[in-house]
């Protein structure tokens, strides 16, 4: 056999392979769902962007990539070691994070702008525009369990309880059953609601059009009390101690999750489109002036800034002791949380425009040119080299 055939052979087997894993429907075996991961955009229901028990040590090691045909639609989420990845061309893929295999995809039938919220073996998301539903779908089988018509949904549903907190653009924020998408209360604010819910304190905080901030009860949707800001919400505020609120003009609020009282209130410099990161006391916030920056949880006191001089879209992550975060021209950054410092930094291609993710030990960044990206410290090197050596041999 001639070599030239040889080598025709062995691409055509292998990218039979890739084809098969990328048409599989993805399921998991029931012993390997459990209830850890980064199951919603940003890590829990009180959406602080953080694992404070994160073992990430800060350099940006690539560990695998991959390139898609379509960019991210929404945000991702990691659950089951999985990494869940909503596209634009309609299906939300899966990769293993320590590998970068695909072992299946789903079919969204639509855009899945609003990423996807796990719950133990029930994995949710909602596309738009045109089609305009929410869909639950079984892991364990990766059929439809049960769809509901919803319009607009904005990105980052949260999961509280037994319920999915839903915030759509016509106007509602619903609590829905999880085993059957059925109502459990609806609620409409005066004003529209511009981003996704948070979770804490027994309440939901529900940033809506006009610089208002809902406190909604939980258990029924009833407004409990309004916060009105300077300037329009157009991101999930975090709930750790207070309710960390950024707002697009520019200043970032503490409330008192109570009583809906301003407890503090700083200016940061530039149009701000993000969510807060919180952790440790701290609060890391990027502007589209080009800087990340870092004030304290309790009284708003600007502790340090960092200038990037390119537009930062994408939410921050805390991560133990550090903080990640990208530009729009596709520079990661990990500084120390503590004083600013760079730990590590990088330039990927395409713009950062959804919020990196992370298990703990290995962080995962998306950009605009359909790729996707694993970074850790060089000890993990090895464990991914070992993965992919064992998925090449599983597919022989």
């Amino acid at each position: 056999m001639s070599r030239a055939l040889t080598v025709s052979i062995v691409l055509i087997v292998g990218l039979a392979l890739i084809v098969a894993s990328c048409g599989r429907v993805m399921r998991l075996e029931r012993e390997r769902i459990s209830a850890e991961g980064y199951a919603i955009s940003r890590g829990t229901a009180a959406q602080l962007g953080a694992d404070d028990r994160a073992e990430f040590g800060g350099r940006l090691s690539l560990l695998w990539s991959e390139g898609l045909s379509g960019k991210p639609a929404g945000p991702l989420a990691i659950h089951n070691d999985l990494i869940i990845f909503p596209e634009s061309k309609k299906k939300i893929r899966f990769f293993e994070v320590a590998s970068g295999d695909q072992p299946g995809r789903w079919r969204a039938n639509g855009v899945p702008q609003t990423g996807v919220a796990v719950a133990d073996s029930l994995a949710i998301y909602g596309v738009s525009p045109r089609k305009d539903f929410l869909r639950a779908v079984d892991f364990l089988t990766g059929k439809r369990l049960w769809q509901r018509n919803v319009k607009d949904v904005r990105p980052g549903p949260i999961i509280v309880g037994n319920r999915l907190i839903v915030s759509s653009a016509d106007g509602r924020v619903l609590a829905l059953e999880l085993g059957d998408g059925e109502t459990a209360w609806e609620t409409r604010p005066e004003w529209r609601p511009s981003a996704a819910a948070s979770y804490g304190h027994g309440r939901i905080f529900q940033p809506c059009d006009r610089g208002r901030l809902y406190a909604l009860s939980a258990d029924s949707g009833r407004e409990l009390y309004e916060v009105r800001v300077d300037g329009p919400l157009v991101s999930p505020v975090a709930v750790g101690d207070l309710i960390y609120a950024a707002v697009m003009t520019g200043q970032v609020y503490g409330v008192d999750p109570d009583d809906g009282r301003v407890v503090w209130q700083s200016e940061i410099g530039g149009p701000t489109w993000t969510s807060p990161a919180v952790c440790n006391g701290r609060l890391f916030v990027g502007h589209s002036g080009g800087e990340l920056v870092a004030l304290d949880a309790a009284d708003g006191q600007i502790l340090w800034r960092h200038a990037t001089g390119h537009v930062i879209r994408a939410s921050a992550l805390a991560v133990g002791d550090k903080v990640v975060f990208g530009t729009m021209t596709g520079q990661l950054f990990v500084l120390k949380a503590e004083d600013g410092a760079v730990v590590d930094s990088t330039t990927l291609s395409g713009a950062i425009e959804v919020p990196p993710v992370t298990d703990g030990r290995r962080l995962f960044v998306a950009t605009q040119a359909g790729k996707i990206y694993c970074f850790g410290d060089v000890h993990e090197q090895a464990v991914a080299a070992d993965q992919r050596i064992d998925v090449g041999l599983q597919s022989q």
